[in-house]
């Protein structure tokens, strides 16, 4: 917990390997064959509830003063650590937290497929979360739903498409990925300004329509 930056990522990334690892040896987690027959309580309008909970539960927390300290850890750890915030204690705060959410979506997810094993949980799922969060904009949390609803989304609709686009799909949905990363940096939703790149073009002509209008 004392690593920081990527050094960190890359030991949570070795941490949760292990585990899935365990996980496929355990036999309370019923090894490869992962379990079977779980009960299918997820319903849409429990899914629903489980979203609002968490993002109203985020929202405030990122507006409390715990929240701000778990900002400043991330923007700067050395400057949060000057100001007198214990880094290592939020970090682990952070964890937690994400764990407990992540157990939550795990839980959801496993009484509506009603059969997990091992292998669903694996680096590319990490990654696939991750671009989720980058895609959206690092920091902002309506740009980390927009982002997963674009991610989950846009496969599926390739596919309905026609079959040889369905064929394809995973090179085009690369190739629409890298386009968005290119058109909005630093995310689709970026704090709130995710469309001004779109915008800019008729703000630059109203503020010329003014001028011309004030000579």
């Amino acid at each position: 917990m004392r690593l920081r930056g990527d050094y960190l990522a890359i030991a949570t990334l070795g941490f949760g390997e292990i585990l899935r690892i365990l996980a496929v040896n355990l036999r309370v987690t019923g090894g490869p064959v992962g379990l079977r027959a779980i009960p299918g309580y997820t319903t849409l309008a429990g899914v629903l509830a489980a979203v609002c909970f968490t993002y109203g539960f985020l929202a405030h927390l990122e507006r409390s003063p715990l929240g701000k300290a778990l900002i400043a850890v991330r923007e700067d750890e050395l400057a949060a650590a000057a100001m007198g915030i214990n880094t290592t204690r939020m970090k682990i705060l952070a964890f937690s937290l994400g764990a407990f959410f992540a157990g939550l979506a795990g839980g959801l997810y496993a009484h509506y497929i009603r059969y997990i094993n091992p292998n669903n949980f694996g680096f590319m799922r990490s990654v696939e979360i991750l671009a989720m969060v980058v895609l959206g904009g690092m920091g902002s949390m309506p740009g980390a739903v927009l982002g997963a609803s674009f991610l989950s989304v846009a496969p599926e609709l390739l596919r309905s498409i026609s079959p040889a686009i369905a064929e394809r799909r995973q090179l085009i949905y690369g190739v629409l990925l890298i386009a968005a990363t290119i058109w909005f940096p630093q995310g689709l939703w970026a704090k709130g300004r995710a469309w001004e790149r779109f915008l800019l073009p008729f703000r630059f002509r109203e503020l010329r329509r003014g001028q011309h209008d004030a000579a």
